[in-house]
């Protein structure tokens, strides 16, 4: 996907998923910690926090790089609210969807959710139509 976005976004930060009900960082092994969000049924959705570092390879690396702090699933990197609504969908049940879509509107995320819903819709219609034309 490029951006910018044809959409609006709305990046997660630790404010936006508290508002969601995202628990508090659960520390891990000192250089990321998980936060949990709960959606019903099974015990939690859970997403990994990387924490920032100076140096992506703890000082041994050849080069210096910076690591900045975020979000990641199943080594998928997570830094918008839709990259993080496409987890969900993908990983949870349609009650749970509809849990989190009504996370959505009480955190006042809605319109950036519902933003992005309408240009999958658009974007897939016209992928759509692409292939009909083909056959």
């Amino acid at each position: 996907m490029n951006y910018p976005f044809e959409f609006k976004e709305l990046l997660l930060t630790d404010f936006v998923l508290t508002k969601l009900g995202f628990t508090l960082y659960h520390d891990g092994a000192g250089d990321y910690g998980t936060r949990r969000l709960d959606l019903g049924k099974r015990p939690y959705f859970e997403i990994i926090k990387i924490d920032a570092k100076d140096d992506v390879y703890d000082g041994y690396g050849i080069t210096k790089e910076i690591g900045s702090g975020h979000y990641t699933r199943d080594c998928e990197d997570l830094y918008f609210l839709h990259e993080l609504f496409e987890e969900i969908v993908e990983d949870c049940t349609v009650d749970e969807v509809n849990v989190f879509v009504e996370k959505c509107k009480e955190a006042n995320c809605y319109p950036y959710l519902e933003s992005y819903l309408e240009w999958k819709i658009e974007w897939l219609t016209k992928r759509l139509n692409k292939t009909e034309n083909i056959q």
